[in-house]
């Protein structure tokens, strides 16, 4: 019994390993169609080529973008800061203009004015006739090379002011009473 038991054993057994073999074959194939055909440093490069670089190709691209978008952003900021700064001195330029258009007209009326004031009052023999002539030697003396004068200083033009102010006090008979007073460091202030 003990000889007849073993062939069969070892046909069994053998029967066994073919099983197992033939149940294995099938895994170790698709344990080879999972693996890599290629080293996984080509796996890698791949990987490279088909998604990052597009997608850092896309970033650079945003970025592109975006940068172009700001420099149009300051391009028309800095348009519109120019257009703006250009009205700005066009509006400026018309208030010098209508304010010397004013002055031409006034100053005249003023002036003719103020020597038929002073002519009555050197006829009445007043005393207020020296005063009016100083007053008024004094306001053409501050007003004339104004008048030429683009720019002038805060306190020439309160200077002015106080000229005219005294001549308008003295043909009001005194009903007039103003002061100017500008603070010394604000005199040179331009206008």
């Amino acid at each position: 019994g003990a000889g007849f038991e073993q062939p069969e054993r070892r046909g069994l057994v053998a029967q066994h390993r073919l099983q197992r073999a033939a149940a294995e074959q099938p895994q170790a194939q698709r344990r080879r169609r999972l693996a890599p055909a290629q080293p996984r440093h080509r796996l890698q490069d791949h990987v490279d080529v088909v998604v990052r670089q597009p997608l850092a190709q896309a970033r650079e691209r945003e970025h592109a973008t975006v940068a172009r978008l700001r420099r149009r952003e300051r391009a028309s900021i800095t348009r519109a800061l120019k257009a703006e700064a250009a009205s700005e001195r066009l509006a400026r330029q018309s208030a010098e203009s209508e304010l010397r258009l004013l002055q031409a007209q006034v100053e005249p009326h003023f002036l003719y004015n103020t020597l038929a004031n002073l002519r009555y009052l050197i006829q009445k023999n007043s005393p207020d006739a020296l005063a009016m002539t100083d007053a008024l030697i004094e306001y053409l003396r501050t007003s004339v090379p104004d008048m030429r004068a683009r720019r002038v200083t805060l306190g020439r033009e309160a200077d002015h002011v106080r000229h005219y102010l005294d001549i308008m006090r003295m043909r009001l008979g005194g009903r007039l009473e103003l002061g100017v007073d500008v603070p010394e460091p604000l005199r040179a202030v331009e206008l």
